[in-house]
């Protein structure tokens, strides 16, 4: 995976951080302090285990305008980060044994949650349109089915509308519930919004899952949850015994922070800035490495470049590390060996400035001239 360690997470080009720099601390300390007075000696107690009320309406009110998704603050949950949210649909929603199927390559947190659920899990190849599923695997229909629809992890595919309601439809007709991890929708660079998955058709078998560690700072650790309104009480009762109420003066800075507007500005800053360094980090990349692809880019904070299969992207990551940059290798994000066209970088431009990308992207080019240099002489 590219991001091993803090240390890692620090360096340039590191996929899926923001620019921590940019983020407004004065405006985020004014809503701890607001926070803090409303909720007196109270803020240090254990919250509600669902979350904080006034978060959680602050949450629900934000998705059903930017997301269009169908929700009452009553179905919202507050998470540990959006792996908590993971873990929570498969804790509430499978039972061991039970398959689940997720998008190969794709993210290795939700395999972990699987795993975690003792859960048979079968991967799903990915093209261009997002998730591919063969008819004839609908024989075995699974529980689970994690898809990153809006801006797939690590290809930067868009799951195509047609896609997406033939999923619900079987889905719906299989008894399956489908986990839409929107990571990082917030940042759509071309083209309209495109709405969640879970409110395209009422009552949509779709779990939701979202996170603030992309359009904030990911040491929040605040994700959360979208239950669908059919699950009802029952849910809300198992979630009493799962959870307890933790994070309550962060909860309440940040139902402060969206509140009182300071949330839409920030993502409004940051959408910008955003488009303009991916912008300059895909000059560069056509500048030095014209012949290669590039893939992704509606959305999000990284782009994937291609390799070809002489350019084993592992080789290059490693050295690219070493040499300050902390690009993933898009093999790496597969379960097996890697498949076919999965031979790439996963490039990140959240956390590193455009003005770097040119002596970045010549060092990482030369790196990769290296390795098909190396993998020429030992063939």
């Amino acid at each position: 995976q590219p991001t091993r360690d803090a240390g890692d997470r620090g360096l340039a080009l590191t996929p899926g951080m923001p620019a921590l720099n940019r983020f407004p601390l004065n405006a985020w300390l004014r809503a701890q302090e607001r926070a803090l007075k409303r909720a007196g000696p109270m803020a240090l107690a254990y919250g509600d285990p669902l979350g904080e009320p006034a978060l959680r309406e602050a949450i629900a009110q934000y998705l059903r305008v930017a997301r269009g998704v169908r929700c009452e603050a009553g179905q919202v949950v507050v998470t540990e980060g959006s792996q908590g949210a993971l873990s929570l649909c498969v804790r509430l929603f499978a039972n061991p044994g039970e398959r689940a199927w997720l998008e190969d390559p794709g993210y290795g947190g939700v395999r972990a949650a699987f795993h975690a659920g003792d859960m048979k899990i079968r991967s799903m190849p990915v093209d261009e349109e997002g998730i591919l599923i063969a008819e004839r695997a609908w024989r075995s229909p699974p529980r689970l089915i994690h898809v990153t629809p809006s801006h797939q992890y690590p290809t930067g595919a868009v799951l195509s509308l047609a896609r997406r309601l033939a999923l619900i439809a079987r889905a719906r007709e299989h008894g399956c519930w489908i986990i839409e991890d929107d990571y990082d929708s917030d940042f759509r660079h071309h083209g309209h919004p495109i709405p969640a998955m879970q409110g395209l058709v009422p009552d949509a078998p779709v779990l939701y899952v979202g996170t603030f560690s992309k359009t904030l700072f990911p040491g929040l650790r605040i994700g959360f949850l979208v239950l669908p309104s059919s699950v009802g009480e029952g849910a809300g009762r198992a979630l009493s015994e799962l959870l307890r109420g933790g994070h309550r003066l962060e909860q309440l800075a940040l139902a402060e922070f969206m509140a009182g507007g300071q949330f839409a500005r920030h993502l409004g800053r940051m959408k910008r800035l955003y488009r303009e360094r991916q912008q300059a980090l895909r000059a560069a990349l056509q500048a030095q490495l014209p012949e290669f692809g590039i893939s992704g880019g509606d959305s999000g904070l990284h782009l994937t470049l291609r390799l070809p299969p002489d350019c084993p992207d592992t080789a290059v990551s490693t050295a690219a590390r070493a040499a300050g940059m902390n690009v993933g290798a898009l093999s790496s994000f597969s379960a097996g060996p890697a498949q076919a066209g999965n031979n790439g970088l996963v490039i990140g431009y959240g956390n590193t400035s455009h003005e770097q990308y040119a002596a970045l992207i010549r060092r990482l080019a030369g790196i990769v001239r290296r390795v098909r240099r190396d993998q020429s002489v030992a063939g």
